[in-house]
């Protein structure tokens, strides 16, 4: 993340002892953490040389305002329109100038360094997390030469907000991520997002909620590296029946059950789900009479299979092959969309040695 010194902080140690000590030691936990490169931090040309007088006495620290003064005028960080501006007091929480979104947080958010360590990426599963890597690792390489740095978390499925609460009263840095489970576009949305709702659009400083605009994970797994697959006889009708939704219909996957598929029961007198079910059998030309297929069906019975939990399925293709992907049109859009916010959240100093 980027951190912004204001210039506010250049206090002199003989007016207000007991404030620059405050500052100095706020200061150094952050300039640590960037020397770690777990983080970056800017300002002005007055801040960086009042504090790499400051810290003169440490080696380590002062090479690092020493070197970030030495390439100011060549630094370019305009592609980071989320910044971090740390202040004596909080006066504007949140602004906006030339499109870049600053957020203040005091001094006083900084005395403990364990406020300072890497940003942690928060899935409902670590699964997730390895995912949100991927996407994160994808979007610097096609986009930005940024060094990135963080930590993965287990949000623990239907207990996240409570994760996400206990990080936001420790006033960690943390970016967690949760999907709808809506079951069509206009669905109602599960109880994980339910719970956690509340929180987004907000604007913390050192937090953020993403919503997946679709089913769930699964839903954004490039769906070519199932091709490549050899599938036992059971599993080969459900990847045929889902590749007839790929070939059709394939503006039903961001919300189509990957897991589950269309179960009778669930639709229940929902009309919408009906009708998105209706539409994932017009993909299949053994379907020939919709209405008589459904009536035909107990209520455990699937409307349309399921595939399977296909993350595990992809995870070496993910990992040694991503060059090979194939990302439909919705999926790219929430690539770049989640990726940017990822790349804001773990933005780091470049590990190389310090002169």
């Amino acid at each position: 993340m980027l951190f912004i010194i204001s210039d506010e902080l250049v206090v002199d140690d003989v007016v207000d002892a007991a404030l620059y000590i405050s500052i100095r030691r706020a200061i150094k936990h952050i300039a640590t953490a960037v020397f770690e490169s777990k983080h970056l931090l800017f300002g002005s040309m007055k801040v960086l040389s009042h504090f790499e007088r400051v810290f003169q006495d440490d080696q380590d620290l002062h090479k690092l305002f020493h070197s970030i003064l030495l390439n100011f005028y060549t630094t370019n960080l305009d592609f980071i329109k989320r910044r971090i501006e740390i202040v004596l007091d909080v006066v504007a929480s949140y602004r906006i100038e030339s499109n870049i979104e600053y957020f203040q947080i005091p001094i006083i958010n900084l005395q403990d360094s364990s406020n300072c360590q890497k940003t942690l990426i928060l899935g409902e599963d670590f699964s997730d997390c390895d995912f949100y890597e991927v996407v994160l690792n994808w979007f610097v390489k096609k986009n930005v030469p940024v060094n990135i740095a963080f930590e993965k978390d287990n949000g623990g499925g239907s207990t996240l907000i409570n994760t996400i609460k206990n990080h936001l009263s420790r006033n960690k840095i943390c970016l967690a991520l949760v999907d709808t489970d809506r079951k069509y576009p206009s669905g109602p949305t599960g109880a994980t997002y339910n719970d956690c709702k509340f929180l987004e659009g907000k604007k913390i400083g050192l937090f953020k909620l993403i919503v997946l605009d679709v089913q769930e994970i699964e839903n954004l797994v490039p769906f070519n590296f199932l091709d490549n697959k050899t599938y036992s006889s059971d599993y080969l009708f459900k990847k045929q029946k889902f590749d007839l939704i790929r070939e059709n219909g394939p503006e039903l996957l961001p919300f189509f059950d990957i897991k589950d598929g269309i179960v009778k029961q669930k639709i229940g007198d929902d009309d919408d789900y009906l009708e998105y079910a209706k539409a994932c059998c017009k993909c299949d030309p053994s379907i020939t009479d919709f209405n008589k297929h459904y009536a035909s069906l107990n209520d455990k019975d699937h409307v349309y299979p399921p595939l399977s939990r296909i993350l595990k399925l992809v995870k070496n293709d993910l990992k040694d092959r991503l060059d090979k992907m194939e990302l439909l049109e919705y999926q790219e859009n929430e690539w770049n969309r989640i990726g940017l916010e990822l790349m804001y959240f773990t933005c780091a100093r470049n590990r190389e040695a310090l002169n």
